[in-house]
């Protein structure tokens, strides 16, 4: 399992996904056993929260403004 502590706004995602050439069968297995764990860490300042995504270490977090660079 790892661990990510990320700010968010609010309208701002998060996306989780299989990593690329992860075996979804292990990945499955760990995702059945542990989950995926997201906890309100704290709030910075208004507008503006502290997430911890706590996941398998086969599946991707990344902020969803990265996912369109193109």
């Amino acid at each position: 399992m790892g661990n990510l502590i990320i700010t968010r706004q609010p309208g701002q995602r998060i996306s989780l996904s299989p990593e690329n050439g992860v075996d979804a069968a292990e990945l499955y297995q760990q995702l059945s056993e542990e989950g995926i764990r997201l906890e309100v860490y704290h709030s910075r300042m208004p507008g503006q929260i502290v997430v911890r995504i706590t996941a398998p270490w086969g599946v991707n977090v990344v902020r969803e403004e990265l996912l369109d660079v193109d």
